[in-house]
């Protein structure tokens, strides 16, 4: 039996790659015994993960399994449906698993099989799982897209807006195809218009792509989260982390952690973490919802005085010229905080 785990962040196209990859093996004439399909939910904010006892129960079914010879059981619906797939040769798709125990029960046993899995989630746990990471579309390719949507003489017409578009979206394909459908419905404006938009936007066009995966945090977690959209650099530290959160450096690394494996933050190198520039906006804008701007500036404080100590040991500076500096120094990065909150 082959697994592959298709993961990544909302929005990076996970569901309808497996599904194209689905459809070009059944055409090759692949998989032609048994193809079965389940939305597992697992990220859906309207409803809790599907069970898998009420999937396999699905399964069954289509495998030709009457209701009344079904088990009640789990288990033994799981080992009713590996035996129907006992020498076959099936392919299993599962979209958007929760977790490595939702999954396993549906997990054929037999050789020739394929299992294709998306989650948001890195599944690690999986045993013999071949894990696939998608990232953000290279620029030409993310222009591509735009224009099998809104036409390619509307992108020959002004490239430069299709690269702001695409960029703008971050390269990823579920926000590059919902600016894409909105020039779609308005064939009058140029591309540019659309521009307007995502630079007026402040987190809410794409929230919905991230509140699932925000809101299945643990609360301090969605805190912590949100404190480092604050951060104003391209990447950051567990220490910085904790500066803006309030909290120290070893809960800090933790949480960051649950965020990789949660696709919310990339890992740059060991030490350091990444947010996607959508995911960061969007945290940036729970942060001004959630939290009030003297918490805010606690927080900015914090990390200005984390780096002022980091200098200071690395300088260890002894004049008072040295203390001067440094205090108009955390002046002006206190001036630049406020003067960031009244542009936002």
């Amino acid at each position: 039996m082959n697994v592959v785990t298709v993961r990544g962040m909302a929005g990076v196209g996970k569901t309808r790659l497996v599904v194209r990859a689905a459809h070009e093996l059944v055409l090759r004439g692949r998989f032609a015994e048994v193809q079965l399909w389940a939305d597992l939910h697992g990220r859906d904010l309207d409803r809790s993960p599907a069970d898998a006892g009420v999937v396999l129960d699905g399964f069954l079914r289509a495998l030709g399994v009457a209701a009344e010879q079904i088990p009640m059981e789990s288990e033994h619906r799981a080992a009713l449906y590996r035996s129907c797939l006992a020498g076959k040769s099936a392919m299993v798709v599962l979209d958007d698993a929760a977790d490595e125990d939702q999954v396993r029960p549906l997990l054929p046993g037999s050789p020739g099989s394929l299992v294709l899995i998306t989650s948001r989630n890195s599944l690690a746990g999986l045993e013999g799982a071949r894990p696939l990471t998608l990232e953000e579309l290279p620029v030409g390719e993310a222009i591509d897209l735009l224009s099998r949507i809104v036409g390619p003489e509307r992108v020959a017409a002004d490239p430069r807006a299709a690269v702001q578009i695409v960029e703008a979206c971050g390269r990823l394909p579920g926000a590059i195809a919902s600016s894409a459908r909105l020039l779609q419905c308005r064939p009058a404006w140029a591309l540019r218009r659309v521009l307007r938009h995502l630079d007026a936007d402040d987190g809410s066009v794409h929230a919905a792509s991230f509140d699932a995966s925000y809101y299945g945090l643990p609360e301090h977690h969605r805190h912590i989260f949100q404190m480092i959209g604050q951060h104003s650099g391209e990447d950051l530290t567990a220490t910085s982390a904790a500066a803006l959160a309030g909290v120290p450096v070893g809960e800090a690394e933790a949480v960051l952690e649950s965020l990789l494996d949660k696709h919310l933050v990339r890992q740059v190198t060991t030490p350091r973490y990444r947010l996607h520039p959508l995911v960061r906006k969007y945290a940036r804008s729970l942060a001004g919802r959630n939290e009030s701007e003297p918490q805010r500036y606690a927080a900015f404080s914090r990390l200005v005085a984390d780096y002022l100590s980091t200098a200071a040991q690395a300088t260890k500076p002894r004049k008072a010229a040295d203390c001067e500096t440094a205090g108009r120094l955390r002046e002006m990065l206190a001036s630049g905080f406020r003067t960031g909150e009244r542009r936002g």
